[in-house]
């Protein structure tokens, strides 16, 4: 189904009262205003889009965001930036969103973030700290693998209200150091997260060559003081290194009584209310156990639960979730789903969900939305350019973000037999467009006349 030329001139009428000065960013000899990302943020003001070209752009030191901008990229398959390092030994972090005041809103759209060091990839592709305001990642890709030194995450996030993560990959691979994996991929500290429709995937343990030590795996979220709303994602935790000597067999210092490493839980939360709700993408797993490949009797690790809560943690849960502890080395499964002392909260009802195909669209072009909730329920889906500050009402499951006053609705769905419906629209090929950005968000109406709202999307719009 289509928007109607209405909903098309709403759309229109809504990208001019938000529009905003535009700078442009595109690869050496082609044109555009600006060569490097870093200068157009420095130049641009607070509020200003910086649309950027398929291309690939490194500089010394990284991108430093501390004002109300948006980015938008051309996509994190086809648009990214590597921060270099200044000296052997620096490890420049690509991204770093920080100090926001309530109401400024920073969106990072359509990028591979890629961190220098030694010549390899580094443990860290972005922090996101102290902001008050909005913080938005939306189709943000990264990989922390082969990093010289260890690290406490691929993505860090401190402090701040209100983050959206929506269709990211992040792999925090694994490390060639001594010191063992990068941490996990996501590292949450006092802060509220949305996560949608991404894939996390935990640090992977390594057995250094010769006689070293095999390391565990890492979490693919690590959330601590923190309230985390995941849905539509994939989690799996790193699993843990196998035992393989220098020459395997052929060595004579190999040692048959080493432990290989642990399998770790795909979500691990320290004081933490983690809610997570269905979607047919959803599937939270731990880490695999290692094994010793030289031990006369063979030695087996552990795999990881798909949850860890200690005791002042809470998981809520909707129906038919895919919850999956991990093997252990020898293709076993003992670990529980769910680890720990905290408390689990059943939900009884799918609530609503909300996917959007492509992140990234072009004038004229296709774009899917994927809705989700109770069978045979009615899901509304709602649209902004803005993002207000994150409100809760008393018996509905989920936060609103978007403000109430400058707010347009899509057509409403029924939901199927299977709780899901589809909605297409074609972006109108009007160049007023380019450079919008646009937040959605559904609210599902089950028919046992209970509301929830979905997690938010987003979807950036470019020439």
């Amino acid at each position: 189904m289509r928007l109607s030329h209405m909903t098309f001139a709403a759309l229109l009428v809504c990208s001019s009262l938000a529009s905003a000065e535009t700078l442009s960013v595109g690869p050496a000899g082609s044109g555009f205003e600006f060569e490097e990302i870093g200068l157009a943020i420095a130049a641009a003001a607070p509020g200003d889009v910086i649309t950027i070209a398929p291309g690939f752009y490194a500089k010394a030191n990284g991108l430093d965001i501390d004002k109300p901008l948006t980015l938008i990229g051309g996509g994190s398959d086809v648009t990214r930036f590597t921060s270099l390092p200044n000296n052997p030994f620096d490890q420049p972090l690509p991204l770093y969103v920080h100090d926001l005041e309530p109401g400024e809103e920073v969106r990072v759209i359509g990028l591979e973030l890629v961190p220098g060091s030694l010549g390899n990839l580094g443990p860290t592709i972005a922090v996101i700290a102290d902001c008050a305001g909005p913080v938005v990642l939306s189709d943000v890709a990264g990989i922390g693998s082969y990093g010289a030194f260890g690290g406490i995450g691929l993505l860090l996030v401190f402090r701040s209200e209100q983050v959206l993560l929506d269709a990211c990959d992040l792999n925090a691979g694994s490390s060639n150091s001594s010191v063992g994996p990068t941490g996990p991929a996501l590292n949450i500290e006092d802060s509220n997260l949305h996560i949608n429709a991404s894939a996390i995937f935990g640090g992977t343990g390594v057995q250094i060559l010769g006689n070293g030590v095999p390391s565990d795996g890492t979490p693919a979220i690590v959330a601590t003081h923190s309230e985390v709303r995941l849905s539509n994602s994939q989690l799996n935790g790193g699993s843990g290194s196998d035992y393989i000597a220098f020459f395997d067999l052929g060595n004579p210092n190999a040692n048959p009584e080493a432990t290989p490493g642990l399998g770790a839980s795909a979500i691990q939360a320290v004081g933490s209310t983690i809610f997570i709700r269905g979607g047919s993408s959803t599937t939270i797993q731990g880490g695999a156990g290692g094994q010793n490949l030289v031990a006369t009797t063979p030695l087996y690790s552990s795999g990881g639960s798909a949850v860890s809560l200690d005791s002042d943690s809470l998981v809520s849960r909707t129906p038919g979730l895919a919850l999956v502890p991990g093997l252990d080395g020898d293709g076993a499964g003992n670990a529980p789903a769910i680890d720990g002392s905290g408390t689990v909260v059943p939900v009884a009802i799918n609530l609503a969900q909300l996917t959007i195909t492509p992140s990234v669209a072009g004038l004229g072009t296709p774009v899917s939305f994927n809705l989700g909730g109770e069978a045979g329920g009615i899901y509304f889906t709602f649209f902004s350019f803005e993002q207000g500050p994150a409100v809760g009402f008393t018996g509905i499951p989920g936060l609103s973000v978007l403000p109430l006053g400058s707010l347009s609705s899509l057509p409403s769905k029924s939901l199927g037999a299977k709780g899901a419906a589809q909605l297409g629209i074609h972006v109108p090929n009007s160049i007023s467009l380019a450079g919008s950005s646009l937040l959605m968000q559904g609210i599902a109406l089950a028919p046992d006349a209970t509301f929830s709202f979905s997690a938010p999307a987003q979807v950036a719009i470019v020439q």
